[in-house]
């Protein structure tokens, strides 16, 4: 979804939002089930969300979105890099 320039989450477009957030709640790693957007710093890549699979750094580029519960998680280990997939809700 794209709006005129703007990003569709406003309260996250600010540059270090995400990044400050994270420190204060004292998180300073996204880990496997976070699912995470990218933010308006990545122009090209904005609104793409991705869920993680292995420990990686919070950086200013990323929006934590939510988690996947621990018990379905195991689905995670079916997804490869830069491979496409599908969720199908029933």
């Amino acid at each position: 979804m794209k709006r005129l320039g703007k990003s569709v989450y406003p309260e996250h477009a600010e540059k270090k939002a995400c990044y400050d957030y994270m420190a204060l709640a004292g998180k300073y790693g996204f880990n496997k089930g976070d699912v995470i957007i990218v933010n308006d710093n990545l122009e090209h890549y904005r609104g793409e969300l991705m869920i993680v699979t292995e420990t990686i750094p919070v950086v200013e580029n990323y929006n934590y979105v939510g988690h996947i519960n621990k018990d379905e998680q195991l689905v995670l280990d079916c997804i490869k890099p830069r491979h496409s997939f599908k969720i199908e809700i029933r």
